[in-house]
């Protein structure tokens, strides 16, 4: 998988974890691996889902297989 792509994953989860919890509009903090996914999908057309999955499993998750 293209660095580009690892490291829009990488924003991805930064901007996601980033920012205040606000009760009153129901924003939260944190990212699922489906969000991710169909992010990178709209963005990059043609890239591999399985792939992005494994990388963050493994990469991002540093688990071997998923739970």
């Amino acid at each position: 998988m293209d660095n580009i792509i690892k490291n829009r994953i990488k924003e991805i989860i930064t901007e996601s974890n980033s920012g205040t919890v606000n009760k009153d509009n129901k924003h939260t903090k944190g990212w699922t691996m489906l969000g991710i996914i169909n992010q990178i999908e709209k963005e990059f057309s043609s890239v591999d889902k399985d792939m992005v999955k494994d990388f963050i499993i493994k990469d991002i998750c540093g688990l071997d297989k998923p739970i």
